[in-house]
């Protein structure tokens, strides 16, 4: 089972990033990025959001920032 952190299901239901995602690479009209938040990797390509690896063991942490700020934006 897929553990991402709130912030990365909100991209992959709605496609807005968030502050967590780091470029890893980009060529031509695509993009992998990792959230450095729960450590999943994923692929943005033709408007499409896709995961590429998730860790679940990393998600949740023991003590969890606020989302709140995030899930409203």
């Amino acid at each position: 089972m897929l553990c991402q952190c709130p912030p990365c299901q909100q991209l992959l239901r709605t496609g807005r990033r968030h502050s967590y995602l780091t470029t890893i690479s980009q060529i031509r009209n695509s993009e992998l990025v990792k959230c450095t938040l729960c450590l999943s990797y994923y692929l943005h390509e033709q408007s499409h959001w896709e995961t590429v690896s998730s860790h679940g063991d990393h998600y949740p942490f023991p003590t969890k920032p606020k989302y709140d700020a995030i899930m409203q934006n």
